[in-house]
């Protein structure tokens, strides 16, 4: 009996409890690979360090500038125009246990939405489970996502 505990614990552990990343795709991403983030959950600088060693370039924000265009005596348009036609937004997820050798967070459940800023459509939603920072073998959840995109990305 204390050997089937064992093989079971030792499959549970080799196995990093985490479930495959699930993809989403509800429209194209095109384009120059510019993005924004429209969160502030605290962990954009680990996915914006990912994105850039793929060649993508970020900004701080979305729009910086207003336009408006008037279409008739009664008809006035505004809008931002945009710096980077997509935003990512992150939600962290829970954070479920931490990693004896580096003191990082096991995270379940983090999902990243890529926006598109013209029409406010989400076009890809990845959500994936990992480690916040290098532990052992397991998978850091910023890569899994950065490569979700890059692989999305036409």
């Amino acid at each position: 009996m204390f050997r089937v505990f064992v093989f079971i614990a030792l499959g549970i552990l080799l196995s990093n409890c985490t479930a495959p990343t699930k993809v989403r795709q509800r429209g194209e991403l095109s384009g120059p690979r510019v993005v924004s983030f429209a969160s502030n959950s605290g962990y954009e600088e680990f996915l914006e360090e990912e994105l850039l060693d793929r060649g993508f370039k970020t900004k701080g924000y979305a729009s910086q500038k207003r336009i408006t265009n008037t279409i008739n005596k009664k008809t006035t348009e505004e809008y931002n125009l945009g710096t980077a036609k997509y935003s990512i937004t992150i939600n962290g997820g829970r954070i479920v246990d931490t990693c004896v050798f580096s003191g990082s967070a096991v995270m379940v459940g983090v999902v990243m939405r890529v926006i598109d800023n013209n029409n406010s459509d989400v076009v890809l939603s990845v959500r994936a489970d990992g480690v916040d920072i290098p532990c052992g073998g397991r998978e850091i959840v910023w890569t899994k996502l950065a490569d979700a995109l890059d692989m999305a990305w036409k």
